[in-house]
């Protein structure tokens, strides 16, 4: 699955690149030298743009982005839903993946051993983040609301909520609108086939390394989310292997 997965996202980039502006002039089929000129052009074009310290791709240049002054603890300008649904809807043209493969992609998860239980996960999960001196903060037993309110068995799934409050705050002067996955949450929820699993929102700093907008997020910062992001795969692992 995961090879599939890699594979439908590197089709979907070479899609989009394909769809760019500057491919849109292209040659009548079968004109192959006025193609290579009309190429050659556009890098002659965009030669300025590369001086100026504009990330290029093959028929594509990012566009550039200044250097903001921003002051901490600013939420940021919003845009209107109708832009931000055309904004989405157009990226997700060029997307293969399924809404189920696409949380798939956005989420870390683990699955307990044979023979470790859910509540042997939740204890180990919980020493763990003591030993990291991550505070526990919250636990919403989901599966339970379910049967009280259906009076019908469900499988078991409960969510618990971490935090680093010192680095929360960081994070929401950076950009207050991060408050939307803060605390941290790792769910543990049990399948179809009665499988223990433990999955959270995938907080992989690193996907941003190669991120040409400059207002970034200060090392320092980078480093402690960076650091949150161990502890919790730590704590994850420490639950699936039943770890005292």
């Amino acid at each position: 699955m995961r090879n599939l997965l890699s594979k439908l996202l590197l089709l979907a980039a070479t899609i989009s690149f394909a769809a760019s502006p500057a491919l849109a002039a292209d040659a009548p089929k079968g004109d192959a030298p006025k193609a290579a000129e009309q190429k050659a052009d556009v890098a002659k074009a965009d030669a300025p743009k590369a001086a100026a310290g504009q990330m290029q791709l093959p028929f594509f240049t990012m566009p550039h982005v200044p250097k903001k002054d921003i002051e901490p603890n600013t939420v940021s300008e919003g845009i209107s839903k109708e832009a931000k649904t055309k904004a989405i809807q157009s990226m997700m043209m060029a997307n293969p993946l399924s809404i189920r493969d696409m949380m798939g992609l956005m989420t870390y998860k683990v699955k307990a051993k044979p023979g470790v239980s859910f509540d042997d996960v939740v204890t180990s999960m919980k020493l763990r983040a003591n030993f990291h001196n991550y505070k526990y903060v919250g636990h919403s037993p989901m599966s339970k609301d379910v049967e009280s309110i259906t009076g019908k068995p469900s499988p078991r799934v409960e969510v618990f909520s971490f935090c680093d409050s010192v680095v929360a705050r960081r994070l929401l002067d950076y950009a207050p609108e991060l408050i939307a996955f803060l605390p941290c949450r790792i769910a543990v929820l049990e399948d179809a086939k009665k499988q223990i699993w433990l999955i959270t929102i995938d907080w992989d700093i690193s996907w941003v390394d190669y991120n040409q907008n400059p207002n970034k997020m200060d090392a320092d910062l980078y480093k402690e989310a960076k650091r949150i992001r161990e502890v919790m795969e730590d704590m994850m692992n420490a639950g699936a292997n039943g770890d005292l």
